[in-house]
This record gives structure tokens, C-alpha cells and sequence, in this order.
């Protein structure tokens, strides 16, 4: 406590008063030594389980070249060009760079609209895929109509249209390298049956880029087991049909009709998110 009282009549002691309080304000004003840095946006983050970088700073390093798809399947347009460069370049340097056994990892794209697509390391090191950030030929960044959602990167492959097991996520601003047994450790269903962990394998390909399970997941979608797990106020039978066709029960849903989710895969997910209502993570 830096208080100085002045003694009556003591012009002196006034001063030393006024002295006092200044240099109590410097030191309270001053930044502790021990206190911790903060760091700059757009910043690359590392530790032992994940590497999370910006996609920014990491296009930012390259040279971008014209790259040309013969069909892009989002956009349903053809012979478009775009600014970018090849994922099989870039991981392989990353790789390189961090000296990152792929064995275990993957890699997850983190969009600025919740999405979360989880690729695996082998189909990035085919010379298939491309990290772009410009339609060559828009008056824009993008295409105006999809400017807003497709800045600032978009993950378009060069596939055949039999090659369904792609993910395209667009407005990527962060890329996320993760140990896979870490990454998924609070949604993985210990103690579940078979079908259980079945109803998992599926969710994790069809639903956990959208929907969060115990926070593990993108955040498009709602949470589906903390607090309250979505078997616990869903009727099930409701449930197997609005996974199956969920405009049937919104008006413009946000969550897609999944052609390839079958009705038996449709229970093996239910079945999943049953057990998990007794494995909640707060």
C-alpha cells in the first residue's frame, strides 16, 4: 500500500508524499517479469500433441502458381483457375520442416464458419489436391456470389466424379496437424460393443466436421452430448428420420441430406450417441 501521509505545516514532507505516490504508480503500471507474452496474430502454435498454423502465414511463404480443374464439384463449374499451390508440396515441407511421423495424424481444416474437415495425410501427398486463395478469372477474390463464404482459402481437388470420399471445405483460416488417439480420446466410446464403436467409425466420417461430441468436433452444428445428450430430448424415431432427411423437418436446414448414410448406419450412429449420454465430458 503506497500512501504517504503529510504532516501539517511541512512543506517537505508534502513533496515526499507526492514523490512517493508517483513512483508507486510506475511500479504498479510496470509489467510484472514473470508475466507471460502475448502472441501475435497470425502466429504459428505448436506443442507436443497438435501443430495448428495459420493459412495466411503459410501461403504467405509461397509462391503461388495458376493451377486449372478440369471440373470443380462445388463450384459445378469447369476449367476453372485459381491461385494456389499443391498439398502434396506443402505437407510434404511441413512434414519435413517438423520432422511429423503421419502415421497417427491427421490433419483438420478449420473453417471461419465452424466447419471442421478432417483429412487424411495420404490423400494430401496425392498430386490431387490444391490449398487455393484466388479465382484467376473473378472480378473479385472469388465469384461474387461465393466471395464471402470462400475467402481466404479454399481445398479443391482434381478427382473424377466416382471419387467421393473427398472433403472441400472453403474459408479454411487455420490448418491443425493432431495426434489422432488425443484428438478424438474425448468422444471415442470407451467400453462401447461393437456396433457402438461401428456407430463411431461413421459419425467421425459423416458428422463430427459439423456436429461437436464432450467439444471434440466442429461447431456448425450443436453439441450433441454435453450437457445434455441429443437421445435424451429427441424421440428416436424422429431422430432416424431427420438424419436421413432433415429438410423434411426444417425449412432451409443448414445440415445437408447425406445420400450415402444408409438407415442401418443411421442406428449405428444413434446407437453411439446412446452411449455416450453416459460417457459426458463438462
Amino acid at each position: 500500500n503506497c500512501y504517504a501521509k503529510s504532516k501539517p505545516g511541512f512543506h517537505m514532507s508534502k513533496i515526499n508524499s507526492i514523490l512517493i505516490m508517483i513512483v508507486c504508480f510506475f511500479m504498479s503500471c510496470s509489467p510484472s517479469n514473470n508475466s507471460e507474452s502475448i502472441s501475435k496474430s497470425g502466429s504459428n502454435q505448436v506443442n507436443e500433441t497438435k501443430l495448428i498454423f495459420d493459412i495466411d502465414s503459410l501461403l504467405n511463404k509461397e509462391k503461388l502458381d495458376t493451377i486449372q480443374i478440369k471440373l470443380d464439384w462445388v463450384t459445378k463449374k469447369a476449367n476453372k483457375r485459381y491461385k494456389g499451390v499443391s498439398t502434396k508440396y506443402l505437407f510434404s515441407k511441413l512434414i519435413t520442416n517438423h520432422k511429423i511421423d503421419t502415421t497417427n495424424k491427421e490433419v483438420i481444416f478449420l473453417c471461419k464458419d465452424g466447419y471442421s474437415a478432417r483429412v487424411p495425410f495420404y490423400q494430401l501427398l496425392t498430386e490431387k489436391g490444391y490449398l487455393v486463395n484466388k479465382d484467376v478469372d473473378a472480378r473479385l477474390q472469388w465469384d461474387e456470389e461465393i466471395d464471402e463464404k470462400f475467402t481466404p482459402c479454399y481445398l479443391v481437388w482434381s478427382i473424377d466424379k466416382d471419387e467421393n470420399n473427398f472433403s472441400f471445405p472453403y474459408g479454411i483460416i487455420q490448418i491443425k496437424i493432431v495426434d489422432i488417439d488425443e484428438e478424438y480420446k474425448d468422444a471415442n466410446p470407451i467400453n462401447g460393443t461393437q456396433n457402438v464403436h461401428k456407430g463411431f467409425s461413421i459419425f467421425k466420417k459423416q458428422c463430427i466436421k459439423c456436429h461437436p461430441i464432450n467439444k471434440v468436433g466442429g461447431v456448425v452444428g450443436p453439441e450433441l452430448n454435453t450437457p445434455m445428450n441429443v437421445t435424451e430430448y429427441w424421440k428416436i424415431e424422429h431422430l432416424e428420420s431427420f438424419i436421413l432427411n432433415p429438410d423434411k423437418y426444417r425449412y432451409n436446414s443448414k445440415m445437408p441430406t447425406i445420400h450415402d448414410l444408409s438407415n442401418n448406419d443411421v442406428k449405428l450412429i444413434i446407437e453411439y450417441l446412446k452411449h455416450m449420454s453416459k460417457n459426458k465430458k463438462f
